[in-house]
């Protein structure tokens, strides 16, 4: 059972560090709406790698090492100004680029750019596309997605 409870509490991830990370990487200007943080931890916990560490016939699995892959993604506006549309892209990408420098072996992507503009720097829409009635702002914001190995 000692040994059980080693494999998960050796395959745990603890969020802070990413969290602290990201924070800082966060300049004031932009506000979150939502953010989630996801372990896969597929494999981690296979039937073989549980029997074995019952019977010590493996060595446990080190710190920092086979530990699966976390996601991050959140969602955000830009405050404190009234930015162009030209801008606030300009913002995002910025803002990839540094949480690729500050997290390294992270996939680090634009979900959704503001106005719905591509990675080519097209605009994108649907014909039939639902029109917000008069009156109604339509959320301005993008979304990143981060996919690594844990902090």
């Amino acid at each position: 059972m000692l040994a059980i409870q080693k494999l998960v509490n050796d395959s745990t991830v603890d969020i802070t560090p990413t969290l602290n990370v990201l924070h800082h990487a966060l300049d004031n200007d932009i506000k979150l709406s939502s953010l989630s943080f996801t372990h896969d931890a597929k494999g981690l916990f296979g039937l073989a790698k549980a029997s074995a560490a019952i019977h010590k016939s493996v060595a446990p699995v080190p710190a920092g090492q086979e530990r699966g892959k976390v996601t991050i993604k959140f969602k955000f506006t830009l405050v404190g100004g009234s930015l162009d549309l030209e801008h606030k892209v300009q913002r995002a990408e910025s803002l990839q680029k540094s949480l690729q420098q500050r997290f390294p072996g992270y996939d680090v992507r634009i979900a959704s750019q503001f106005g719905s503009v591509t990675p080519t720097g097209q605009f994108k829409g649907e014909a039939g596309a639902t029109v917000q009635p008069p009156g109604v702002k339509q959320e301005d914001s993008a979304e990143f997605e981060m996919t690594g190995p844990p902090l």
